[in-house]
């Protein structure tokens, strides 16, 4: 008798289930279920859902504002999944064809571009939200909330078409936290790798599991290297080493720009090199100076100051200690750094006021002294 009814009524449920969704009314839409259901007459209703979900979640992106914006994305996807999440639990009863409507929604808004962008945003912003809670910082999050967070993110994840660009962006920024040794904890870095692996697979994450292998076997190697050169030349400061897979990170060997090491720098250099051919003879080793860092201390303001910088602008500022004073030409030939390379590391040198430029001479222009 309910289904009869139902059927005779069927034009005049499905006029008000677009009324209903946009008002959102729970109890009026289970009630709507209910009568339409076992007819199989959802459609309707399903369509309006998914035009719903599509307008709230373009809503929400159209508000952003450009500070912390990856935050706001993934905080305000991850509110739009949840709000109607529940609504398909507790009004529809979690019917696959709802299911699959809340999925193709979330789906259009996560990947949406406007017609002025040439890719999708999407997959870049969530990289740097989780980047945010990877990376050490002042923000007072505990590790369960920064775990929490990054669970939590795999569910935005889940819905991204172009997970191949997100994981170039992931590995890139990896690659930077795991160098600068930026990392918050190496269990949370561990523990995201594992929640990709177990979404997408190994091999979406194969490189970023050989990048921690290479963190880990560097640092050993490093404490082999410093008992290696007691017994040979002690070294006169510290140094470690990073040795990487070129296969594995995001850095070409291909890109390398020019640059002559700094002689107080050579002998480790060196030792290093003859350190490493004893035990993996046949490999050959290429040096990547433009992620290295060291740190400098400084014993011309009075007191000691320790500054820890790239080792393209410590070879700059090492040449001061064989002279007060120096041509831009005479540095840039002394470090053989190319023009953009030299540009690049001499203007925050010049910012900070840790060179200051005495005179300019007009003939020939690039004669500044510093």
């Amino acid at each position: 008798m309910e289904k009869r009814i139902s059927s005779d009524h069927v034009e005049m449920l499905h006029a008000e289930c677009a009324d209903l969704i946009e008002k959102e009314s729970f109890k009026d839409l289970k009630n709507m279920y209910t009568l339409l259901m076992p007819i199989k007459a959802t459609y309707p209703l399903c369509h309006c859902l998914e035009n719903h979900i599509k307008k709230i979640g373009l809503e929400m992106v159209e508000s952003f504002t450009q500070e912390n914006i990856h935050q706001q994305f993934v905080e305000a996807m991850l509110q739009l999944h949840k709000k109607y999440s529940t609504m398909v639990k507790e009004t529809f009863s979690n019917d696959q064809h709802f299911i699959a409507v809340l999925d193709k929604a979330c789906a259009a808004v996560i990947n949406h571009k406007s017609p002025n962008q040439r890719f999708c945003k999407s997959p870049e912003l969530l990289v740097k939200y989780s980047d945010s809670l990877l990376r050490k910082s002042t923000k007072a999050l505990s590790e369960t909330d920064i775990d929490e967070k990054l669970n939590a993110s795999i569910t935005v994840f889940k819905y991204l078409a172009d997970k191949d660009i997100y994981q170039g962006v992931y590995q890139r920024m990896l690659c930077k936290r795991l160098i600068y040794k930026s990392s918050a904890s190496m269990d949370a870095e561990e523990a995201m790798i594992n929640r990709l692996k177990q979404t997408c697979g190994y091999e979406f994450t194969n490189k970023l599991h050989r990048m921690f292998t290479d963190i880990n076997i560097s640092a050993d190697l490093t404490n082999k290297f410093v008992d290696y050169c007691k017994d040979k030349t002690p070294l006169d400061h510290s140094f470690s080493i990073l040795v990487l897979q070129a296969g594995a990170w995001p850095i070409s060997s291909q890109k390398i720009p020019r640059f002559q090491l700094p002689s107080e720098l050579e002998g480790s250099v060196q030792a290093f090199e003859k350190f490493y051919e004893t035990r993996f003879n046949g490999r050959k080793l290429s040096w990547v100076h433009g992620y290295s860092t060291g740190e400098l201390k400084l014993s011309y303001l009075g007191k000691p100051y320790y500054v820890t910088l790239g080792l393209f602008q410590m070879a700059i500022l090492l040449q001061f200690n064989e002279g007060d004073r120096f041509s831009s030409s005479e540095l840039k030939d002394r470090t053989k750094l190319e023009d953009k390379e030299w540009n690049r590391h001499i203007t925050p040198l010049l910012d900070s006021k840790m060179l200051v430029v005495v005179c300019l001479i007009f003939n020939p222009p690039s004669l500044s002294t510093f």
